[in-house]
């Protein structure tokens, strides 16, 4: 697409993305453009999703002990995935080259432009052969509910989409009514993008997280964690709500 030729190509994992390489303090929510700019950029948490996918050394499981011995690609492999926030494309894409066994993959992005672009970035990357999968992309807004079975997925994931306590509970509702089985969220505790207030400390937001997610059902189970670094990748079982029997 011509509307990103000016973007600079950046590769991760033998890939190219177009994506702005940073992005000032005015432009991350379009204060300055007018556009919201937040999924045009690549952002640390899908870096160190990437890290732990490639099991790169210093990363240790703390949680539930049936994940003790279980590799981050192993909770994709023969599932529907969905990325909420996909931005760039980034994640998705290296999760596809990771995990070949995965049933299906759907990337999307609550910004119209943003979809473009992570359609841009996926068609770019077209490999010979193609993955044995399908890759959609398509626009999901938080929150998102009531949702058909067939835009139903059996993993969510989500990469760096954290930046103000205020979508907790957009993005825990969506991901409520998209997952039936599982959600796998890569966290940076960071300020909100305004730096007016910061919204916690680490320990805080983390809490702050998980209260969200059993709140819609949605249960932690663990993460990943390395040394020297402030996020993790967290994962969540979503809890089935039984049907009453007549």
């Amino acid at each position: 697409m011509a509307q990103f030729t000016h973007y600079p190509t950046s590769v991760v994992s033998g890939l190219s993305f177009k994506s702005l390489r940073s992005l000032p303090p005015s432009d991350i929510l379009g204060l300055s453009t007018g556009f919201d700019e937040t999924g045009h950029t690549i952002w640390r948490g899908a870096l160190d999703f990437i890290s732990l996918l490639k099991e790169e050394e210093g990363w240790l499981w703390k949680g539930t002990p049936e994940l003790n011995e279980k590799t981050l690609s192993s909770l994709f492999s023969g599932q529907t995935v969905l990325e909420l926030g996909a931005g760039v494309g980034l994640s998705g894409l290296v999760l596809s080259l990771h995990c070949p066994q995965l049933s299906s993959l759907t990337l999307s992005d609550g910004d119209a432009k943003t979809v473009d672009l992570c359609a841009h970035n996926v068609a770019s990357n077209k490999t010979d052969p193609p993955p044995p999968f399908p890759i959609d992309v398509k626009r999901i807004t938080w929150p998102s509910q009531n949702c058909t079975k067939e835009e139903q997925h059996d993993v969510t994931l989500a990469t760096d989409v954290i930046y103000d306590l205020s979508v907790l509970n957009p993005l825990f509702s969506t991901v409520k009514s998209h997952a039936l089985k599982r959600f796998v969220l890569s966290h940076v505790p960071r300020s909100n993008v305004d730096n007016r207030r910061a919204i916690g400390t680490e320990e805080q937001i983390r809490e702050k997280i998980l209260e969200a997610g059993k709140d819609h059902g949605v249960e932690y189970v663990g993460e990943w964690r390395r040394e020297g670094l402030e996020g993790s990748v967290m994962v969540f079982d979503i809890i089935q709500e039984e049907e009453n029997e007549e």
